[in-house]
């Protein structure tokens, strides 16, 4: 291994300090213990920060150590730099703003005009302009983030199971609308990169995270890093069985009873309105549930089993510290949790209380755009500098 030089150690420095504020303020005295830096060498970082309108001194918030001049935090202006996260569904466009801590703004909902490549991408660039357009001046754009469904590898959407798609280069035929940089990646892995730096894994080191919606596909993080495998597909759930019998219901791949088709919230509608109930999403049918309906119950619960048995699966393969699950059934996890976590118990005995590990997402209201500028905001904290040209040239570093 070669020896890291002064910049290289400056480099992690700035990474480490401003991932450790990001997590809230602290003083000075506390971030050199933490960061294991002397007082001098965080001394001068926050002096750059500062400069640099990353950071900020909050003077009316001083605390008494018991000894000594008060220790004043220090704390990250998250909205000083923000990423533009668009999220491409399966009927429609989620774009909006994401700051340094995850917080996201300015959303809209757009709905296709036409599923073809060339016509949604005529519409993301629609909403990259909307969303340029009310950035505050003093805020810097750091990146964009594109999330989508399906299998994406390095920028190119392979396949889709709801749109007409097959091998489209969205970060070649976006390029030109973000100058700042783009990334692209399926929004399962973003959501797992989000779930790591701002929801409910932050403390695991290893994690599966399992969406389920008119998409369903997983990601897995395993001591901080994503697992790819060849053509960026490991995840890939769409067709591992979970119904059997004369019920599973037929496979564009030819078997039945695939994941693709038993938890699509299209097949969740389509079997509500077939009992009779006037729903038009999976949320509407939860919410009916909610309030005692019996055939509302009935298919939520049938869908929570599936669900519990695609988790079991999960924990037997890959036995991760947390599976975190996100999608439409999330917002009503407390009420839910029961039933996906018997199931998930089942399939193989003897690991401890295992359906414990399974959690509900904690990614707020706007899950999906989080996770489409995730990549982003982990390639910034990262290496900082590649993104702040004022602080790289500095002395120093």
């Amino acid at each position: 291994m070669s020896p890291r030089v002064a910049s290289d150690l400056s480099r992690e420095n700035v990474s480490a300090m401003l991932i450790a504020l990001r997590a809230g303020p602290s003083a000075r005295s506390q971030l050199a213990n933490r960061l294991g830096l002397s007082a001098g060498a965080v001394s001068r970082l926050s002096s750059r920060l500062i400069g640099a309108g990353l950071v900020e001194l909050l003077d009316g918030q001083a605390t008494s150590s018991g000894r000594g001049r008060p220790l004043t935090p220090l704390a990250l202006r998250s909205n000083q730099r923000t990423a533009l996260g668009v999220h491409l569904g399966a009927s429609r466009i989620t774009a909006g703003l994401v700051d340094l801590s995850g917080r996201v703004s300015a959303v809209r909902e757009v709905a296709y005009a036409d599923l073809a490549a060339p016509a949604v991408l005529r519409q993301v660039r629609g909403q990259l302009r909307r969303l340029r357009s009310v950035v505050s001046p003093d805020t810097r754009i750091i990146g964009t983030g594109i999330g989508i469904g399906g299998t994406v590898d390095q920028g190119v959407v392979l396949d889709h199971p709801h749109l007409p798609w097959q091998r489209v280069d969205l970060a070649q035929a976006l390029r030109t609308a973000a100058p700042e940089g783009l990334l692209v990646d399926s929004h399962v892995r973003g959501l797992a990169l989000a779930e790591s730096t701002f929801g409910a894994a932050r403390e695991a080191d290893s994690l599966v995270e399992l969406h389920i919606g008119n998409v369903t596909d997983a990601a897995i993080v395993i001591d901080g890093e994503l697992l790819l495998g060849p053509s960026s597909a490991a995840g890939t759930v769409a067709h591992l069985p979970v119904r059997f019998g004369s019920r599973a219901a037929p496979c564009s791949c030819g078997r039945s009873g695939c994941t693709q088709v038993e938890l699509s919230e299209t097949r969740l509608v389509t079997e509500a309105r077939s009992a009779g109930l006037e729903v038009g999403s999976g949320t509407a049918l939860l919410a009916l549930a909610d309030e005692g309906n019996r055939t509302a119950r009935r298919l939520v619960r049938d869908r929570m089993q599936l669900v519990g048995r695609l988790a079991g699966y999960l924990l037997d393969v890959l036995n991760p510290e947390l599976l975190v699950l996100a999608g439409g059934i999330t917002g009503a996890w407390d009420g839910l949790q029961p039933e996906v976590r018997e199931y998930a118990a089942r399939p193989v005995a003897g690991v401890s209380e295992r359906e414990r590990r399974i959690v509900g997402s904690r990614l707020g209201e706007h899950p999906l755009v989080l996770a489409a500028a995730a990549p982003v905001m982990l390639s910034y904290y990262a290496d900082p500098l590649a993104a702040e040209p004022t602080l790289a040239e500095a002395e120093g570093f």
